[in-house]
């Protein structure tokens, strides 16, 4: 508050403050809650969409307009009574937009095939960029990511331990969250660059991504380092031979 006025402290909140789901992805902020619900720019949505916004912000989740849209338009009627009561519209207005039904843009299917490498991606930036970039500057990143790939990887993932648990009954799970885990990653051997990236089963169930964030053994990956030492030529020739 010594720093910054209400209204810019008003307009930092409204644009980090959690507003929902889109499938396993949390929604922040106004300007993204529009987009889900609505299916438009923040700036073009009218009083009462406005005024649902507001009404959602005590919970997103228990005042879902499309879980529970009753609970939804008592609670967005509840804010336009106060907008009117602290002189914000005119009584025409505040009758006009409590007559509105809700309108909500359908809820399209979350592109969950790329997103452990989105999170991967997005551990990485801090990396590169600062905090306040990343946050203000409307940043356009571009990544090494093949969908076509990434689609494949994720398929072939979940038909290979479908396989398994279907030859190895001891592995079949009683439920979505024990079943048995993998994780791929396809790289461009030339750069280096990561090209897929399937972190899990099911990102909806776990985001937890196995691919860079789990811990294993290096096995039998370290065997390429030994026998390269053992072929590195030294003063009188390679100390083994193939």
């Amino acid at each position: 508050e010594l720093r910054y006025g209400k209204d810019e402290i008003l307009e930092c909140y409204l644009n980090e403050i959690y507003l929902g789901q889109r499938g396993a992805t949390e929604v922040h902020g106004v300007g993204e809650a529009s987009r889900l619900y609505f299916g438009k720019n923040v700036r073009s949505i009218t009083v009462s969409e406005a005024a649902l916004l507001t009404a959602v912000i005590p919970g997103p989740n228990n005042i879902s307009p499309w879980k529970y849209p009753d609970r939804a338009l008592a609670r967005r009627n509840l804010v336009l009574d106060l907008m009117h009561g602290q002189g914000r519209i005119d009584e025409a207005t505040r009758d006009a937009a409590k007559a509105e039904p809700l309108q909500l843009s359908a809820v399209t299917p979350e592109p969950s095939e790329a997103r452990y490498f989105l999170d991967a991606l997005r551990r990485q930036l801090p990396e590169v960029y600062d905090w306040e970039a990343l946050t203000s500057e409307g940043l356009r990143v571009y990544s090494t990511l093949d969908l076509r790939l990434q689609r494949a990887a994720a398929a072939a993932l979940r038909e290979g331990l479908g396989e398994l648990e279907q030859k190895h009954k001891r592995l079949r799970a009683d439920a979505p969250e024990k079943a048995i885990q993998g994780c791929v990653v396809a790289l461009r051997p030339q750069t280096g660059e990561v090209l897929a990236l399937v972190g899990g089963r099911d990102y909806g169930q776990s985001q937890f991504d196995r691919c860079t964030q789990a811990r294993r053994q290096a096995g039998s990956t370290f065997k390429p380092f030994v026998y390269l030492a053992a072929l590195e030529p030294g003063a009188h020739g390679p100390r083994i031979t193939l």
